[in-house]
């Protein structure tokens, strides 16, 4: 994992994750391109060579390219490239991680804190729902502590383990011992004796790891996982997103609704049978 794709708007929970990456690009070795993209809607597909065409524009592209600076320079023991775009920012994103062969995007993101800018819509929601490599969301308050703890949430049925390939990979990379969490509910109970071996059939798929077990009981599962990483101030979360094509985007799934309201960073991966 040596190349992390960063988008920034400049916003605190954006700066929150260049923070994070630059803390994690440090731990893994790894380089940062750090994107910003103008979303414009004139129609245009690049930046235009004379900028002077488009004097608004120029203003807009003069200031980001100092924001782009400082940032850089703020990180400086970090190999750190900036890049500008112009387009439709989820899209830019998804292209420049594939171009670029990302390991990893980390993205700055709203939550529960924020009601002003709900995660519903939002440039995060649809790169999580679009990305071929593992995103790490994160909002303006997470920090990274102890990012050898990784609690990944799923119910461990088979296939789950091809799904979760790429978070196993993450904690592999980073050398973290792995908490199965399993969320019991209601409709879909199952006794502790099933779990475990569930549990049991998952880390065998992974023998590579540590790992250690945890149990919610819970009303529902988006509930019981956000209930449960309340308790977690460490560490990140890791969960299993899948395509959901032909879907509104106001249709949350769970792995959405978790990056909504997690206590810490959640690492995403976006999976399609």
């Amino acid at each position: 994992m040596k190349r992390i794709l960063i988008p920034t708007d400049f916003s605190a929970c954006a700066k929150n994750a260049l923070k994070v990456g630059s803390e994690l690009a440090a731990e893994l070795k790894a380089e940062i391109l750090l994107l910003h993209v103008i979303y414009t809607s004139n129609g245009l597909e690049r930046l235009p060579e004379n900028l002077s065409k488009y004097p608004e524009l120029k203003s807009v592209v003069a200031k980001t390219k100092q924001h782009l600076k400082r940032d850089q320079e703020h990180y400086e023991k970090i190999t750190i490239t900036t890049q500008l775009e112009i387009g439709t920012p989820f899209q830019i994103i998804l292209a420049t991680a594939k171009k670029w062969k990302a390991d990893l995007i980390i993205m700055g993101s709203h939550g529960t804190a924020e009601k002003n800018h709900p995660f519903v819509g939002s440039n995060a929601q649809k790169v999580l729902r679009g990305a071929d490599c593992p995103v790490l969301s994160v909002q303006k308050n997470h920090t990274l502590k102890n990012i050898k703890k990784l609690t990944f949430a799923s119910n461990f049925e088979d296939g789950c383990e091809k799904a979760a390939a790429g978070i196993m990979d993450f904690a592999q990379t980073v050398k973290a011992q792995v908490q199965l969490l399993y969320v019991n509910t209601p409709l879909n109970f199952k006794d502790t004796h099933y779990i475990q071996e569930r549990f049991q059939w998952f880390e065998k798929k992974n023998s590579k790891l540590k790992f250690s077990h945890a149990i919610h009981c819970d009303y529902d599962v988006h509930r019981g996982i956000a209930h449960f990483l309340e308790g977690e101030k460490k560490g990140i979360a890791g969960i299993v997103t899948r395509t959901r094509k032909g879907l509104p985007s106001y249709t949350l799934g769970i792995a959405e609704s978790v990056t909504y309201h997690s206590p810490i960073p959640v690492l995403s991966v976006n999976y399609t049978k």
